[in-house]
């Protein structure tokens, strides 16, 4: 068993939620939102973390930072001791990647990292497996991936992965629609978590914007870079099927639905 306490674990906590605002009211950070479990969604994915072995977490913050840095600042949260945590803020709207990119600069990262949405539910255990699995076999980015589909999976059937090595072949953005896969391949759906080398993450994203001439603030690793990545056959993407129930929380239904179950 490989150790993963030394892997920082970033997490994007900044965006505007604009989706669960039937619920949040825009009052509240959606990470808040009352899991059903006694704990704010951001504390069950954090509790879920250390007790996988994680303890370096790094919060990107935009939106209510506020609300999420004195959430996180009391600990309440924390059962290990050993855990530490480091904010980096964004001051204009960066998207998903892009505050990951701002992340991994300000805090001066190396080596390998994981990526985990601050507002999803996964298989914990496989997710820790998944890290496991990169730090093993060494590409370049290991995608969360799961084959595991219920009536609250969202986009479904977008990452286009080779059967026989895992390997990346094709993957449609959200307003694209997926088509049957070919053969010795299969759709799997993004789990919202990533390992990746930190070197190669940045690469990729300077070569696609110097590539594509993009100079938008706003990234999006699954929306723009990794179709283009595809194309380009530019690194060694593979992904790993976590075999369990995702759960997007930025859906009111999903929100509903955890909150019924007691996550």
């Amino acid at each position: 068993m490989m150790d993963i306490g030394s892997i920082p674990v970033i997490m994007p906590v900044g965006g505007r939620g604009t989706r669960a605002y039937e619920v949040t009211g825009d009052h509240i950070p959606k990470h808040l939102i009352d899991s059903g479990n006694g704990h704010p969604v951001l504390g069950t994915v954090c509790r879920a973390l250390q007790s996988l072995g994680f303890r370096r977490l790094i919060f990107c913050v935009g939106h209510h930072r506020d609300q999420i840095m004195r959430y996180v600042t009391e600990e309440s949260w924390a059962p290990v001791p050993e855990t530490s945590y480091e904010f980096v803020a964004e001051e204009t709207p960066l998207g998903v990647d892009g505050a990951v990119l701002n992340a991994m600069h300000r805090c001066g990262l190396r080596g390998d990292a994981m990526i985990v949405m601050g507002d999803a539910i996964l298989p914990w255990a496989a997710a820790a497996e998944l890290c496991r699995y990169h730090l093993l076999m060494q590409p370049e980015i290991t995608l969360g991936t799961t084959s595991v589909v219920t009536k609250w999976t969202s986009d479904v059937g977008r990452i286009v992965v080779e059967n026989d090595t895992s390997r990346l072949i094709g993957c449609y953005p959200r307003d694209c629609n997926p088509i049957v896969p070919v053969p010795g391949s299969a759709n799997l759906t993004s789990a919202g978590t990533m390992c990746v080398s930190v070197a190669s993450y940045v690469e990729l994203i300077h070569s696609f914007r110097n590539a594509t001439g993009y100079d938008g603030h706003e990234i999006s690793l699954r929306d723009q870079i990794l179709p283009w990545a595809v194309k380009e056959s530019f690194c060694d993407i593979r992904a790993y099927d976590l075999g369990g129930e995702v759960l997007d929380l930025g859906i009111p239904t999903n929100i509903r639905h955890i909150q019924n179950r007691g996550l």
